[in-house]
C-alpha cells in the first residue's frame, strides 16, 4: 500500500527530481520529470515562439549557404520560419557585442565608418548591410578594410581560431568576399567573440575576385530560377533535418500562399516586382497580402 511521500530531493538524473515513497514497508526512489517543477514564469518566456517575417530580398549574409535550394525557398517565401525565445536572445547578443568591439577599435587608433551601409546587386534583389569599414588598422594603416563582426560558441570559436575563417566558416568567407567586391576593398578585418568567455579572434582576410564573382553568379541563378534547385541531401541528411523547409522540400508539404509563391508574380530590375494578372506593381506589403488574393495560382516550380 502506498503511504505517500516522505520527502523529495534531487535524484542522480540531472533531468529529473527524486521522491522517496514508502511502499509496503520499503523505501523506494521514484523519478519525477523535471518539467513538473518548471516555473510558470519560465514557461511564459521560454515556450513562446517568434514568427520571423521573410526578407524581401536575397540576403548577402546567406550567400555562402551550402544549399541553393534552401536559399531559393527563402527568397520565394515558401515556409514560415519560427525561432524560440532563446534563439532570439542569441541573435541579439551579436548586435549588443558590436558597439563594444568598435569602441575598442577606436581606442586602438582605428577609424570606423559606414556602419550598416546598405549594398545592392543582382538587379536590385540581392542586398545586405555591412558592419562597417575600418581604416588605420595597425597591421596596414594605409589600407581600408571591410569590418565584419561575429559571435560564436566555444566550439565554433576554437575551430575558427585553429583553422581560420575560410576553412571553418566558408559561409562567412563568401559573405565578406562579396562585400569586398561591391566596395572595391582588398582586405577584411574579421573579429569574432567567444560568447562563453569573451575571448576574441582577429583575422585579416584577402579579397578573392574569383570567389566573389562565383557566389554572385550563383545567387543570380537562384533568384532568376522558376524552379527549386537541386537538394543537397535526402530526408536523413543532417543539414536537411534542421532546415525550415524540410517538410516542403522532402515531403511535398504545401507552400505558404503569398505573391512570391504565385505564378503571376514577375521580377523586374531595380528590386521591383509586378503582378502579370492584375498588371500592377506589387510592393513588399502587397506581396505579403497575397495570401488573400482570389487570383493566386501556385507557381509551376512548387507543383
Amino acid at each position: 500500500m502506498d503511504l505517500g511521500d516522505v520527502c523529495s530531493r534531487p535524484s542522480n538524473d540531472r533531468n529529473s527530481y527524486g521522491c522517496f515513497k514508502i511502499m509496503e514497508g520499503d523505501i523506494v526512489m521514484v523519478a519525477i520529470p523535471k518539467e513538473a517543477f518548471t516555473l510558470k514564469i519560465e514557461e511564459a518566456i521560454e515556450e513562446q515562439t517568434i514568427v520571423q517575417q521573410p526578407r524581401p530580398y536575397f540576403g548577402i549574409s546567406g550567400i555562402g549557404s551550402s544549399c541553393a535550394r534552401d536559399l531559393w525557398y527563402s527568397f520565394r517565401w515558401t515556409t514560415e520560419s519560427k525561432i524560440t525565445a532563446r534563439q532570439q536572445r542569441l541573435f541579439s547578443r551579436g548586435h549588443r557585442e558590436e558597439p563594444i568591439i568598435i569602441k575598442d577599435l577606436i581606442a586602438a587608433g582605428c577609424e570606423v565608418k559606414n556602419r550598416q551601409k546598405g549594398m545592392t546587386a543582382g538587379y536590385g534583389h540581392i542586398k545586405g548591410h555591412i558592419d562597417g569599414t575600418v581604416s588605420n588598422v595597425p597591421d596596414a594603416p594605409k589600407t581600408e578594410h571591410l569590418l565584419e563582426l561575429k559571435t560564436a560558441n566555444n566550439s565554433n570559436f576554437n575551430g575558427i581560431k585553429k583553422e581560420g575563417v575560410e576553412k571553418k566558416k566558408p559561409d562567412y568567407w563568401a559573405q565578406v568576399q562579396c562585400y569586398m567586391h561591391l566596395l572595391k576593398l582588398k582586405r577584411t578585418l574579421f573579429v569574432v567573440v567567444n560568447k562563453d568567455n569573451d575571448e576574441r579572434y582577429y583575422e585579416r582576410i584577402r579579397y578573392d575576385k574569383e570567389v566573389a564573382e562565383k557566389y554572385f553568379a550563383r545567387a543570380e541563378d537562384i533568384i532568376l530560377s522558376e524552379f527549386p534547385l537541386a537538394r543537397i541531401g535526402g530526408a536523413s541528411w543532417y543539414e536537411c533535418k534542421w532546415c525550415d523547409h524540410y517538410l516542403l522540400c522532402q515531403y511535398d508539404e504545401e507552400p505558404l500562399k503569398n505573391c512570391r509563391t504565385c505564378q503571376h508574380l514577375d521580377m523586374h530590375k531595380g528590386g521591383r516586382w509586378r503582378c502579370s494578372y492584375l498588371k500592377q506593381p506589387r510592393s513588399v506589403a502587397k506581396q505579403r497580402e497575397g495570401k488573400d488574393c482570389p487570383f493566386w495560382v501556385k507557381m509551376e516550380g512548387l507543383k
